[in-house]
């Protein structure tokens, strides 16, 4: 499958979903500062729109600064419980960060976006990678032996073209500026999201 061929996204989520997702985040933090943990949730609670099998990130800023990050592209549970596990992770366990403290998370800043079905990208050269990533504004996913390094959508915003956007996911896989794999693969992915 290629970028011409993406399809809409299959996860549909309502108001009140994202407004429950939100919530079920907020409150994954504030159990994680009482217990350390993330919250296992009655998931008999939930709409079955928040129970699908699906992936997510949970982004936490203060004061538009990141201060952490976490999540998946590949759905392992029911999303309601996703998102609980992710901000926790996102709150206590991105290693970029100190976790976030009392004092921080009533102001600290939630975002969550929700992965779509991941297609492969076909290419023959990282020239000819570029060229495709031009084309579009998708989450980008590059895999090399057993690693795998992942942007977001919103990373398009923050680089001046594609080529920096490739330098900068190569990277994250752990590879120097200007290094390059034949055996790299990369996958593109679309996100739903709310801030």
């Amino acid at each position: 499958m290629d970028i011409d061929s993406i399809s809409e996204n299959p996860i549909q989520l309502s108001s009140s979903d994202w407004r429950c997702l939100l919530e079920i985040a907020r409150h994954s933090i504030k159990y994680g500062l009482t217990y350390h943990i993330a919250p296992q949730l009655d998931l008999d609670k939930y709409s079955e729109n928040v129970n699908q099998l699906a992936a997510s990130f949970v982004t936490l800023k203060e004061s538009s600064v990141l201060r952490g990050c976490i999540g998946s592209v590949e759905p392992r549970f029911p999303l309601v419980q996703d998102v609980a596990n992710h901000a926790f992770a996102a709150a206590f366990l991105d290693k970029r960060f100190a976790s976030i403290n009392h004092i921080e998370e009533p102001v600290v800043h939630i975002s969550i976006s929700v992965v779509s079905n991941i297609h492969s990208l076909d290419f023959k050269s990282e020239s000819q990678l570029v060229k495709k990533l031009g084309r579009f504004n998708c989450g980008i996913i590059l895999y090399y032996e057993d690693r795998k390094a992942t942007f977001l959508p919103e990373i398009w915003q923050q680089v001046s073209n594609e080529v920096e956007f490739l330098n900068r996911l190569k990277l994250e896989l752990g590879f120097q500026r200007g290094q390059w794999s034949d055996e790299i693969r990369a996958a593109f992915y679309e996100v739903l999201a709310i801030d």
